[in-house]
């Protein structure tokens, strides 16, 4: 993408709402995802259960990995 997006709250909790999705599409287990992307189990589960949404660090390592646009 050209230009700069900017990342809301809004834009996290849809992307995090696509994770489970994703991550099931593409065959990955939680463990698996973690040891991937160096995300904890712990947090990746509380992502998918909407119970949090993750700091910048931890959205860049999803972004990076699913190909999302990069919080910057």
């Amino acid at each position: 993408m050209s230009g700069t997006l900017k990342i809301t709250p809004s834009y996290v909790m849809d992307r995090m709402e696509e994770l489970k999705a994703e991550r099931m599409r593409r065959g990955y287990t939680i463990p698996t995802l973690s040891t991937q992307t160096g995300v904890s189990v712990s947090m990746l589960e509380q992502y998918e259960r909407g119970t949090c949404l993750p700091k910048q660090k931890n959205y860049n390592k999803l972004a990076k990995f699913f190909g999302w646009e990069a919080w910057e």
